[in-house]
């Protein structure tokens, strides 16, 4: 005889608490610079604020609407924080990448005044 198992919803509780999970571990993650982590994240949150969306305020009672709020503030203090390293992140991958076109714009003039130099030798040499 096979058992089945019912597979009951998670409440809006659960829900709550697994997007708080999943936003702590998204900073963590920005936090390490480990952005491919931090985007893994962002996915999965997508759903559970899918399913959060999906929840009738009217069905929770005043504790849990509490406690609600309170999860739902605690995720965006941690989407505030996550946000400013974003921020952070791009800010230093924009000037490295500007420093990098430096260094290559100064590299090719580099070649062309090396050049230059070289093809007046051969010129004052044939003369």
């Amino acid at each position: 005889m096979v058992r089945s198992e019912t597979v009951f919803p998670e409440t809006a509780l659960e829900l709550a608490r697994r997007l708080l999970a999943l936003a702590e571990e998204q900073r963590a993650a920005a936090e390490a610079g480990d952005w491919i982590r931090a985007l893994e994240c962002a996915d999965q949150r997508t759903g559970v604020l899918t399913a959060i969306c999906r929840v009738d305020p009217a069905v929770l009672d005043a504790d849990e609407h509490a406690a609600m709020v309170d999860i739902l503030i605690r995720v965006q203090a941690h989407d505030e924080e996550t946000g400013k390293l974003v921020r952070h992140a791009r800010q230093v991958t924009l000037l490295a990448l500007s420093e990098l076109d430096c260094s290559q714009a100064m590299a090719r003039s580099y070649r062309r005044s090396t050049i230059a130099q070289r093809r007046a030798l051969l010129v004052d040499d044939e003369a």
